[in-house]
């Protein structure tokens, strides 16, 4: 019973990822357009990579050269770019107008077309982003510093730290049951997650005190963390830690937002949505 219950789960998600990646190549030009205004941490990387010409910038007993600037900051053009939600925005708008009723009589849970619809932008996308990722290492000389081994491990952060984006995108645009400006809060996201998250200074740069707190933070555990893993300068009980974060606010944010949803959505059945 189990059994067939999860093979009609993944034949709808199939499904779903084929009709969102159909959706996708219809919008190519707003796809190319959010890739461009995506090269942010390239642009950081460039001012970082001069900073260290004259030599590594030290802080809480490590250092980074120009070539670890470059792979780190590669790593945050990649995290980020794979990573670009818009739930938000979705989740808005259907509460506010009601596009989020017919959903509801769907048999599957509204969060599967919502995800799906994110997937399957990465899926048209990602062969471009892996392009952009491996042109910027080569063009840095810093592609044959990278290994097997930490490049396997920095894909599977990536799962992580999409799942918590995800899940903090989902969680505010759920505030739309209550408030009429959720979408004003998106832009705090991407505040939080560039200054907090180590998308523009790596948090080892930081006081150690600052540091100490930043690396709990789910900001942390989507970016600064996986560009640790591809610079290799996380292993051992460390590395094990990190997923660990990832694992326990993924945990935490989706049991926060079936909190929100349950909530919300009684609030919208009572208003006759």
């Amino acid at each position: 019973m189990k059994g067939a219950r999860l093979l009609h789960a993944m034949r709808i998600w199939r499904q779903l990822l084929v009709q969102y990646c159909a959706v996708a190549m219809t919008y190519r030009v707003q796809s190319a357009i959010w890739m461009l205004g995506g090269l942010m941490p390239i642009a950081i990387m460039l001012i970082w990579v001069e900073l260290a010409a004259k030599g590594p910038i030290s802080g809480n007993g490590t250092s980074y050269d120009r070539h670890d600037f470059a792979i780190y900051f590669m790593a945050m053009y990649l995290v980020r770019q794979a990573t670009v939600m818009w739930s938000v925005l979705i989740l808005d708008r259907g509460i506010r107008r009601g596009e989020l009723a017919p959903l509801l009589l769907r048999p599957m849970p509204p969060i599967w077309a919502h995800m799906a619809e994110h997937l399957g932008e990465i899926v048209i996308r990602l062969p471009i982003l892996l392009g952009v990722f491996v042109l910027g290492l080569v063009l840095t000389d810093t592609l044959g510093q990278l290994t097997v081994a930490n490049t396997a491990l920095f894909a599977l952060s990536l799962v992580g730290a999409w799942l918590i984006f995800f899940f903090i995108h989902y969680c505010v645009g759920l505030l739309a049951f209550w408030m009429e400006g959720a979408l004003s809060l998106e832009p705090l996201i991407w505040y939080f997650s560039v200054i907090l998250g180590g998308g523009a200074i790596p948090i080892d740069l930081f006081p150690a005190v600052i540091r100490d707190i930043l690396t709990w933070l789910p900001f942390a555990a989507m970016l600064d963390f996986p560009g640790q893993i591809l610079l290799a300068k996380i292993g051992g009980a460390a590395l094990l830690l990190g997923f660990a974060k990832q694992i326990g606010w993924v945990i935490a944010l989706s049991l926060l937002r079936q909190k929100i949803w349950r909530a919300g959505l009684k609030r919208f059945s009572a208003v006759g949505a």
